[in-house]
Protein backbone atom coordinates (compact mmCIF):
# COMPACT_ATOMS: atom_id res chain seq x y z
CA UNK A 1 0.00 0.00 0.00
CA UNK A 2 1.22 3.44 -0.99
CA UNK A 3 2.08 6.64 1.65
CA UNK A 4 -0.10 8.67 -1.10
CA UNK A 5 -3.12 5.76 -0.42
CA UNK A 6 -3.60 5.52 3.24
CA UNK A 7 -3.26 9.14 3.38
CA UNK A 8 -6.10 9.82 0.60
CA UNK A 9 -7.97 6.81 2.22
CA UNK A 10 -8.21 8.35 5.74
CA UNK A 11 -9.38 11.82 4.40
CA UNK A 12 -11.59 10.89 1.85
CA UNK A 13 -13.41 8.46 4.31
CA UNK A 14 -13.93 11.50 5.74
CA UNK A 15 -15.10 13.67 3.26
CA UNK A 16 -17.64 11.94 1.57
CA UNK A 17 -20.34 12.54 3.78
CA UNK A 18 -19.16 16.41 3.20
CA UNK A 19 -18.75 15.98 -0.20
CA UNK A 20 -21.66 16.59 -3.02
CA UNK A 21 -19.32 15.56 -6.00
CA UNK A 22 -20.29 12.82 -8.32
CA UNK A 23 -17.87 10.12 -5.78
CA UNK A 24 -20.34 10.66 -3.12
CA UNK A 25 -22.88 8.77 -5.36
CA UNK A 26 -20.50 5.64 -5.68
CA UNK A 27 -22.15 5.27 -2.25
CA UNK A 28 -25.44 2.78 -2.52
CA UNK A 29 -26.91 5.66 -1.21
CA UNK A 30 -26.19 9.24 -1.87
CA UNK A 31 -26.39 10.23 1.82
CA UNK A 32 -25.67 13.95 0.85
CA UNK A 33 -29.69 14.03 -0.54
CA UNK A 34 -30.28 12.79 3.22
CA UNK A 35 -32.09 15.55 5.71
CA UNK A 36 -29.43 16.73 8.25
CA UNK A 37 -30.93 16.94 11.88
CA UNK A 38 -29.76 19.20 14.17
CA UNK A 39 -30.18 19.21 18.37
CA UNK A 40 -28.61 21.83 20.34
CA UNK A 41 -29.46 23.99 23.35
CA UNK A 42 -29.39 27.76 21.61
CA UNK A 43 -30.35 28.46 17.89
CA UNK A 44 -29.73 32.05 16.75
CA UNK A 45 -30.89 32.28 12.68
CA UNK A 46 -30.41 35.62 10.71
CA UNK A 47 -31.72 34.96 7.01
CA UNK A 48 -30.99 37.62 6.33
CA UNK A 49 -27.32 37.60 6.72
CA UNK A 50 -27.42 34.63 5.71
CA UNK A 51 -26.09 32.79 8.85
CA UNK A 52 -27.74 30.47 11.33
CA UNK A 53 -25.33 29.22 14.61
CA UNK A 54 -26.11 26.36 16.92
CA UNK A 55 -24.75 26.67 20.56
CA UNK A 56 -24.52 24.39 23.32
CA UNK A 57 -24.20 20.34 23.13
CA UNK A 58 -24.77 20.49 19.07
CA UNK A 59 -25.61 17.19 17.21
CA UNK A 60 -25.71 17.27 13.56
CA UNK A 61 -26.50 13.97 11.49
CA UNK A 62 -27.10 13.23 7.86
CA UNK A 63 -26.95 9.30 7.10
CA UNK A 64 -24.01 7.73 8.94
CA UNK A 65 -22.41 10.95 9.48
CA UNK A 66 -22.32 12.52 12.82
CA UNK A 67 -20.87 15.93 13.73
CA UNK A 68 -20.70 17.02 17.45
CA UNK A 69 -19.34 20.20 18.53
CA UNK A 70 -19.69 23.14 21.21
CA UNK A 71 -20.95 25.62 18.13
CA UNK A 72 -21.92 25.22 14.54
CA UNK A 73 -21.88 27.90 11.86
CA UNK A 74 -23.73 27.63 8.64
CA UNK A 75 -23.17 30.15 6.25
CA UNK A 76 -25.50 30.15 3.50
CA UNK A 77 -25.87 33.38 1.88
CA UNK A 78 -28.95 33.62 -0.25
CA UNK A 79 -29.28 30.02 0.93
CA UNK A 80 -26.82 28.70 -0.29
CA UNK A 81 -24.56 26.62 2.09
CA UNK A 82 -21.03 28.34 1.86
CA UNK A 83 -19.49 27.45 5.18
CA UNK A 84 -19.97 24.83 7.78
CA UNK A 85 -18.08 25.74 11.25
CA UNK A 86 -18.09 22.75 14.14
CA UNK A 87 -15.95 23.98 17.33
CA UNK A 88 -15.76 22.46 20.44
CA UNK A 89 -13.14 21.02 23.16
CA UNK A 90 -12.67 19.13 20.28
CA UNK A 91 -15.16 19.04 17.93
CA UNK A 92 -15.91 14.98 16.46
CA UNK A 93 -17.39 13.96 13.42
CA UNK A 94 -17.73 9.84 12.95
CA UNK A 95 -19.15 8.16 9.52
CA UNK A 96 -19.41 4.73 8.41
CA UNK A 97 -18.11 3.57 5.19
CA UNK A 98 -19.92 1.05 2.99
CA UNK A 99 -17.09 0.47 0.63
CA UNK A 100 -14.77 0.23 3.72
CA UNK A 101 -16.99 -1.70 5.96
CA UNK A 102 -15.44 0.08 8.97
CA UNK A 103 -16.04 3.86 10.17
CA UNK A 104 -13.68 7.13 9.90
CA UNK A 105 -13.45 9.11 12.90
CA UNK A 106 -11.56 12.29 13.91
CA UNK A 107 -11.64 15.68 16.19
CA UNK A 108 -10.13 18.80 16.14
CA UNK A 109 -10.55 21.94 17.88
CA UNK A 110 -12.16 23.22 14.97
CA UNK A 111 -13.39 21.88 11.76
CA UNK A 112 -14.35 24.18 8.44
CA UNK A 113 -16.04 22.95 5.44
CA UNK A 114 -15.60 25.53 2.35
CA UNK A 115 -18.08 24.18 -0.14
CA UNK A 116 -17.20 26.23 -3.16
CA UNK A 117 -13.08 25.53 -3.10
CA UNK A 118 -14.15 21.92 -1.76
CA UNK A 119 -11.84 22.14 0.77
CA UNK A 120 -11.61 20.96 4.82
CA UNK A 121 -9.33 22.54 7.45
CA UNK A 122 -9.09 20.70 10.84
CA UNK A 123 -7.35 22.95 13.24
CA UNK A 124 -5.65 22.29 16.52
CA UNK A 125 -5.03 19.12 17.83
CA UNK A 126 -6.25 17.47 14.49
CA UNK A 127 -6.66 13.92 14.78
CA UNK A 128 -8.11 11.15 11.52
CA UNK A 129 -8.49 7.86 12.09
CA UNK A 130 -9.65 5.18 10.06
CA UNK A 131 -10.65 2.40 12.54
CA UNK A 132 -8.24 1.09 13.93
CA UNK A 133 -5.72 1.17 10.64
CA UNK A 134 -4.60 4.34 9.67
CA UNK A 135 -3.90 7.51 11.90
CA UNK A 136 -3.08 11.32 10.71
CA UNK A 137 -2.72 14.30 13.50
CA UNK A 138 -0.93 17.25 13.77
CA UNK A 139 -1.60 21.20 14.69
CA UNK A 140 -3.70 21.81 11.15
CA UNK A 141 -4.92 19.52 8.93
CA UNK A 142 -6.55 20.67 5.11
CA UNK A 143 -7.55 18.35 2.54
CA UNK A 144 -8.61 19.76 -0.89
CA UNK A 145 -11.21 17.67 -2.40
CA UNK A 146 -10.71 19.00 -6.18
CA UNK A 147 -6.96 18.67 -6.52
CA UNK A 148 -6.81 15.26 -3.77
CA UNK A 149 -4.25 17.14 -2.12
CA UNK A 150 -3.31 17.39 1.90
CA UNK A 151 -1.72 19.52 3.58
CA UNK A 152 -0.56 19.27 7.40
CA UNK A 153 1.42 21.87 8.98
CA UNK A 154 1.64 24.18 12.48
CA UNK A 155 -0.53 26.95 12.83
CA UNK A 156 -0.11 30.91 14.05
CA UNK A 157 -1.23 29.44 17.35
CA UNK A 158 -0.12 25.83 17.66
CA UNK A 159 3.45 24.01 16.92
CA UNK A 160 4.09 20.15 16.59
CA UNK A 161 4.70 17.70 14.25
CA UNK A 162 2.85 15.61 12.15
CA UNK A 163 2.24 12.28 13.19
CA UNK A 164 1.16 9.46 10.98
CA UNK A 165 0.70 5.42 11.04
CA UNK A 166 0.07 3.34 8.06
CA UNK A 167 -1.24 0.11 8.53
CA UNK A 168 -0.47 -2.25 6.01
CA UNK A 169 -3.23 -4.82 4.60
CA UNK A 170 -3.23 -8.47 5.63
CA UNK A 171 -5.40 -11.27 4.52
CA UNK A 172 -7.37 -10.49 7.87
CA UNK A 173 -7.70 -7.13 6.90
CA UNK A 174 -10.75 -5.51 5.75
CA UNK A 175 -10.74 -4.63 1.79
CA UNK A 176 -9.04 -1.45 0.63
CA UNK A 177 -10.96 -1.34 -2.75
CA UNK A 178 -9.38 -1.40 -6.02
CA UNK A 179 -8.18 2.56 -5.74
Amino acid sequence: MSLKYAIHAIVISFLVGLSLNSWAQTQPIDETALPIDIEANQLDAQDQQGLTVYRGDVIATQGTLTLQGDQLEIHHPERQIQKITTTGMPATFKRFLTEENAWVSGQARTIIYLTETRTVELIGQAYLEQEGRHKIEGPKLVYDMNAQTLNAGQTDDESGRIKMTITPKTEASPSQGDN
